[in-house]
């Protein structure tokens, strides 16, 4: 029996005999390319920071599971629904969160790149692609997907529909001009041309920019260090950056501490004393910044730092929200800690 609140799917795997049994491959591939869907559309309904292709933050986790039911006959029909049972609001978040889905999923069958357009982040876009990729049955294979959602008519793919990711990829690619930031190791300058090479950490690319004369003192003071560079960025078939053009702005990588003794928020403030302070540290990929600290609950990640800061004060308020001003027998013995901890630290 389907959770009443959570929204109920079903997944349908189909052979060459309408046989009521899969291969573990296929329905491994497509639980997970699912999965990897839900979990990037979730994060893009949530504005949550592109970090790298693999990341997924624990709040989403948490929040976005995909679980499955016992099969049902008839082919290979898995009943699933997606959300959490303990988590507070997972309901009203998930819901258009399917329905997105759905139509991206509808959009890869008619080759339609409009309702891809209903994903904010142009980065989340192609990282949707590559799930329905890993979901999608391979080109050749005899194996059909149907899923069908509440309120939804059943969406079919096969193999044949593989090849409309790549041009729905390659469509989407041109219609958008993406500024990011992007952080490397200064690698040299050429004072005439003012031109800068930096090294991409994450693949050991070398990227050429043209800087403004107004930088150059703050280039030579950052020598062979990081430094991050915001504009316009091409990217290659694996999402990574091949060129940086129209920059806005080059500066080296500030990586002081944070201390945070106030955080404004409508409707209030919170005062913190001692005030909060943090280190930074560089994800593997070193293309952005994290803050972490177990004891208050912390993990935020941005390419700048004035992201992070922003991004830190939104999980102070947070916390306080949900562990601070929650009852003690509504919480678990870790989030009691957390509370204690704020409770002593903050004043509002």
């Amino acid at each position: 029996m389907m959770p009443r609140n959570l929204p109920s799917l079903e997944l349908r795997i189909s052979g060459p005999h309408d046989e009521p049994m899969v291969d573990a491959e296929v329905l491994s591939a497509a639980l997970q390319g699912f999965q990897r869907a839900v979990f990037v559309l979730a994060m893009d309904a949530r504005n949550e920071q592109s970090v790298s292709s693999g990341y997924i933050p624990k709040a989403i986790q948490k929040m976005f599971p995909v679980r499955c039911w016992i099969p049902t006959a008839g082919s290979y029909q898995l009943p699933m629904t997606v959300g959490s049972y303990t988590e507070a609001g997972s309901i009203e978040e998930v819901t258009p969160v399917i329905e997105t889905l759905h139509d991206c999923l509808r959009g890869l069958h008619d080759s339609e790149d409009q309702p891809f357009l209903k994903v904010r982040n142009p980065h989340y876009r192609l990282r949707l692609l590559n799930a329905f990729q890993t979901l999608v049955p391979k080109a050749g294979q005899p194996w059909k997907l149907a899923i069908s959602g509440p309120g939804q008519p059943v969406v079919s793919l096969s193999g044949v529909d593989v090849g409309k990711i790549n041009t729905i990829r390659e469509r989407l690619r041109h219609q958008e001009r993406v500024s990011q930031t992007i952080t490397g190791y200064l690698q040299a300058m050429e004072f005439a041309g003012r031109r800068i090479t930096i090294l991409y950490p994450e693949n050991n690319r070398e990227l050429e920019c043209v800087y403004d004369v107004d930088w150059e003192p703050e280039l030579l003071a950052a020598r062979r260090g990081l430094v991050q560079v915001t504009g316009t960025v091409s990217v290659d078939a694996g999402d990574l950056p091949v060129r940086i053009h129209d920059v806005e702005s080059i500066e080296p990588l500030d990586m002081s501490d944070f201390e945070v003794s106030e955080v404004e928020y409508p409707g209030g403030k919170l005062s913190i004393d001692p005030p909060l302070v943090l280190s930074p540290e560089l994800t593997e990929s070193s293309q952005y910044l994290m803050l972490l600290d177990e004891q208050w609950n912390i993990e935020v990640i941005a390419a700048t730092r004035e992201q992070l800061l922003s991004e830190l004060q939104e999980q102070v308020v947070a916390n306080w929200i949900e562990y601070g001003k929650e009852d003690d027998a509504m919480l678990t013995e870790g989030a009691r800690n957390v509370k204690r901890l704020m409770r002593d630290r903050i004043k509002e």
